[in-house]
């Protein structure tokens, strides 16, 4: 996925969930930036700040691909951690998080390709 086509979903899903108010910082690179643990083994990371309406995201393409796992399916497998932190639920220390985390965010990817279809299709 190139950082373009991560701005386009994220304007989409900014929108649909109503977050236009937050801002979202991308960061689709191999690295993980210096607000995530160097040593991580993740492939895709999430800071949501509430208080102040502020999220970082991270999506490695090549870690992605070492999972087997979508870059986009990662990418709104973190969306689903802001949506949870601007109505305050699911914090970390909550055992369910991770499949609550997974299915907003299969939801919310299906959603992004029906809409997608949808707006072909009236063209």
């Amino acid at each position: 996925m190139t950082p373009k086509e991560a701005r386009s979903r994220t304007r989409w899903f900014q929108k649909v969930f109503l977050l236009q108010d937050w801002r979202i910082s991308l960061f689709i690179r191999e690295d993980p930036p210096d607000w995530v643990s160097p040593t991580t083994k993740a492939m895709a990371e999430c800071v949501a700040d509430a208080a102040y309406k502020r999220a970082k995201i991270w999506v490695s393409n090549s870690r992605c691909r070492a999972y087997n796992e979508s870059v986009e399916e990662s990418l709104f497998h973190e969306f689903a951690h802001v949506v949870c932190a601007d109505v305050g639920i699911l914090g970390e220390c909550q055992p369910q998080k991770e499949l609550v985390w997974n299915s907003i965010g299969e939801t919310c990817e299906k959603a992004y390709r029906y809409d997608k279809k949808l707006r072909r299709k009236k063209k």
